[in-house]
């Protein structure tokens, strides 16, 4: 029986989180008529006994699967190892059939990577981008002030000091 049986791409595009992820990996789940824990690390020892050497998959205890589908390991995805075995557990659980399963466990392992590759952080429409004065602006601007303080004092000292009388002469005289 083959039977097609896979998240909706066009959902995808709305996964952005670890919560989105494992949302999805629910979902897979439950389209796959909620098999156990237990039946599903059945279906998983048999997938890695029957896989070629060198392939690495999951065991998917049960106590790792349940912590992994609650949410006990957020805010990180779950290993990729772990994703791959258990969309193939799943959906070999309904009976897919194993090129469907290849071509689906690599749709996931490509949203997967999409999510752990950094992102650069986007900004809101409506912040404001404040541009800074280049060091070499700023140094001159604190020169220009340096020197208009240093002519300042040197202007005032410069009063006081011509108007200060001079001994044995009156003022008003000359």
């Amino acid at each position: 029986m083959t039977q097609r049986l896979s998240s909706d791409p066009h959902i995808w595009p709305a996964v952005r989180t670890a919560e989105d992820f494992l949302a999805e990996l629910r979902r897979l789940r439950a389209q796959a008529g909620d098999p156990s824990f237990r039946q599903l690390h059945r279906i998983a020892a048999k997938l890695i006994a029957d896989a070629p050497t060198g392939y690495r998959m999951d065991p998917l205890s049960p106590s790792t699967t349940s912590e992994v589908l609650a949410g006990k390991r957020l805010p990180r995805l779950p290993r990729l190892e772990f994703v791959e075995s258990y969309v193939a557990a799943c959906l070999s659980s309904s009976g897919v059939d194993e090129p469907a399963v290849d071509a689906e466990v690599a749709r996931w392992r490509t949203l997967w990577h999409s999510l752990t590759t950094p992102r650069e952080p986007e900004e809101p429409a409506n912040t404001v981008r404040v541009k800074r004065p280049s060091p070499s602006l700023t140094l001159l601007l604190i020169l220009v002030f340096l020197a208009g303080l240093a002519v300042g004092v040197v202007g005032a000292r410069g009063w006081s000091v011509r108007h200060v009388p001079v001994a044995g002469v009156a003022i008003g005289e000359a």
